[in-house]
């Protein structure tokens, strides 16, 4: 399970995790910036500010599944 650090305003980071992402634990934090944490302890992402420019980005890399297309399967 990652986990994502929210320093954003209104939570707004978290936001956007939890609408994709169902593998991340969201805490609010007061210290910026925020940052999303693979399980391994990777920090793949850091937000600047308030912004979550990014964020979508490596939640769709490291945390939504790519839908299967049967390749990895032999399919065509």
């Amino acid at each position: 399970m990652g986990v994502l650090l929210d320093a954003s305003a209104d939570g707004k980071a978290s936001k956007l995790a939890a609408a994709g992402a169902q593998r991340i634990h969201c805490a609010a934090v007061e210290t910026r910036p925020s940052m999303l944490i693979r399980p391994d302890a990777c920090i793949v992402w850091a937000g600047e500010e308030n912004g979550t420019d990014g964020l979508e980005d490596a939640l769709r890399r490291w945390f939504i599944p790519a839908p299967d297309d049967g390749s990895m399967r032999g399919g065509k």
